[in-house]
């Protein structure tokens, strides 16, 4: 990333009056593109649309499934529908299997993950994966076995059931790690006749052919594959209909998760607009923006971008993509307007509006994140404090904080859309400790120099000591979080001495002196990563022991600092101006980018003195 210069001149001026205007009023130097992403967002969100991204939960823990004496003491609070399915649910489970039910229990099954689409947050997967696993105990008493495969091999093979093929295929989809292998899946009778009840439920009336259940169950197998392994191939549709154009949005799907976007995009050409209705169009748009941003051509892009957010209202995240275009040519600006209007934007409704099961099968592909204002305020706010907006950053740090601090932030983070590629989706706000030091350095670059030091009241080197041998070993946020929270003492010791508490300063830099033993010297500018990232903590903290011993007068102590910080400033005369350590996501990467360079800054400064 290019570094803006220090100063606050007109250019900075310029991009904190656009900044401030995001979302309102015209800005002095709005971008056309994003004037036209910000109104078609505000229309897309007055518009009542009539479906809902479905988010997916996180994989969870390799342990044995939850019964239903576990999960029948959570609220059932929410949707009335919702709620029926579960009560019906419980009461079929707690009595005796009867082979004469068996097919319509199978039926309700399928609408209990239908309503699981719909409400995810209601009938969230552990819940879900619960209610199949005593399903299966069920219908399973008389053999050795405890998953949906023993349940397949005992009943399927013996009794075929349509509503059972259609239940394994939404299994496949809403419970990947649990599924039947895709071998098994493939081998299943599609051509089948609804048989769970009476009549086909209304929600799955959408079909071409009214008394088959081929299209929808080909297109659940279609998903499968591509949720589990990627697009294998071409399979016959559904034709010149709905479930035809949504296969040929996943074939889309899995050519560009394979990297071949221009396949990609010469099979989402080929889908006809007029059959997708806004959700899928907006599906459609949104995976061909992305595909031709890979293929070098930012400006056709964003304008397909920017068509997905007008579309629908469920492809807000879409102006997440605009943005990173936005920077990838340098326009600072129309970047912080379209981050400023994914912060602002607006909290999910419920909906009315009931859709099919296809419809409702999009939202495991359009999938937005629950706490997406949040990573977009993080977003945000990082980037003013690398362009060196300290006011906004400050500010937008400051609201983040207050945030992250409401407990219930910390079930909100959904995985995102199975069809993005890691770069194309909002990543998740880094460790809190990270938030914490940025927070102090943009206040610090304020001046608010009291206001920094209560943010890193919650920083401590004694977090540190238990850090002495794996520091360098771990992965991941939790790396991240020692090495900033090093950094966030080396900021407590500047705020200190600004405010003239020189010995409490000492105090803290003899303590993180203790703390920082692990760090290692080997390979620093072979690597130049984590090794990097420690040789810098060092310098600064022995440049800091030296300017405190010499204003205590300790002529011997400030001389032996002195001399220890200019051997580990000697290692970073030829090092790279950022460290380029690996596996780290955007806003990672941004944390540790402000950080280091404050580091770098100060460090600078106290080399002056």
């Amino acid at each position: 990333m290019k570094r803006r210069c220090e100063g606050e001149g007109e250019a900075a001026q310029r991009k904190r009056r656009a900044l401030a205007s995001a979302g309102g009023g015209a800005a002095e130097q709005r971008s056309g593109v994003v004037t036209v992403v910000a109104a078609a967002a505000a229309a897309a969100a007055a518009a009542a649309d009539k479906f809902k991204p479905t988010p997916l939960q996180p994989s969870r823990p390799r342990t044995p499934p939850p019964t239903l004496a576990r999960v029948g003491t959570e609220p059932t609070t929410g949707e009335s529908p919702a709620s029926c399915v579960l009560d019906v649910t419980r009461r079929m489970l707690s009595q005796a299997g009867c082979v004469e039910m068996w097919e319509e229990e199978c039926g309700v099954m399928v609408n209990l993950f239908y309503h699981a689409l719909l409400r995810p947050s209601y009938i969230h997967r552990v819940l879900l994966r619960g209610f199949v696993a005593d399903f299966v105990r069920k219908w399973c008493e008389e053999i050795e076995g405890e998953d949906l495969n023993a349940l397949f091999e005992a009943r399927h093979e013996h009794r075929k059931c349509a509503s059972f093929i259609t239940l394994v295929l939404l299994h496949a989809n809403l419970l990947p790690d649990d599924s039947i292998p895709l071998e098994k899946l493939r081998t299943l009778p599609l051509d089948s006749k609804w048989d769970g009840g009476s009549t086909i439920p209304a929600w799955m009336l959408d079909l071409p052919c009214k008394d088959s259940l081929f299209p929808l169950n080909a297109f659940l197998l279609m998903s499968a594959e591509v949720q589990q392994c990627g697009w294998q191939g071409t399979r016959s549709g559904a034709g010149n209909t709905y479930l035809g154009v949504l296969g040929s949005f996943l074939q889309a799907v899995g050519l560009y998760r394979k990297e071949d976007f221009t396949g990609s995009l010469q099979v989402l050409e080929a889908i006809p607009r007029s059959l997708c209705g806004s959700e899928l169009e907006g599906c459609v748009l949104w995976l061909t923006g992305l595909g031709l941003a890979k293929l070098g051509k930012p400006h056709t892009a964003l304008l397909k971008l920017e068509a997905a957010v007008k579309a629908c209202e469920a492809c807000l995240p879409a102006v997440f993509n605009i943005s990173c275009i936005f920077h990838q040519t340098d326009m600072v600006t129309a970047e912080l307007e379209c981050l400023a209007l994914l912060a602002a934007g607006r909290e999910e409704k419920s909906e009315s509006a009931v859709p099919n099961l296809q419809a409702a099968l999009l939202g495991l592909y359009q999938t937005r994140p629950a706490d997406l204002q949040i990573r977009a305020q993080y977003l945000l706010a990082a980037r003013c404090l690398q362009i060196k907006m300290h006011k906004e950053a400050s500010n937008k740090f400051s609201y983040l904080l207050e945030k992250l601090e409401d407990s219930t932030m910390k079930s909100l983070t959904a995985k995102g859309s199975v069809w993005l590629q890691s770069e194309d989706q909002v990543p998740e706000v880094p460790c809190k400790e990270s938030v914490i030091v940025q927070a102090a350095i943009a206040h610090l670059g304020e001046q608010n120099i009291q206001s920094a030091l209560e943010i890193l009241q919650q920083i401590d080197s004694e977090d540190l000591e238990h850090e002495k041998c794996n520091a360098y070993e771990i992965e991941g946020k939790e790396k991240l979080r020692i090495f900033t929270t090093a950094a966030g003492c080396l900021t407590k010791i500047d705020a200190l001495v600004k405010l003239g508490k020189e010995m409490e300063a000492l105090k803290v830099c003899v303590r993180l002196d203790q703390a920082l033993s692990w760090v290692r010297y080997a390979k620093v500018l072979e690597n130049r990563g984590w090794e990097l990232v420690g040789v810098m903590l060092k310098a600064l903290l022995y440049s800091w022991l030296a300017y405190l011993h010499g204003v205590k007068k300790s002529k011997q102590s400030q001389y032996h600092y002195q001399r220890r910080a200019t051997q580990n400033c000697r290692m970073l005369l030829d090092a790279p101006s950022s460290p380029t350590c690996s596996r780290l996501t955007l806003t990672e990467s941004l944390a540790l980018d402000n950080v280091y360079s404050y580091l770098t800054s100060k460090l600078q400064d106290l080399r002056v003195k």
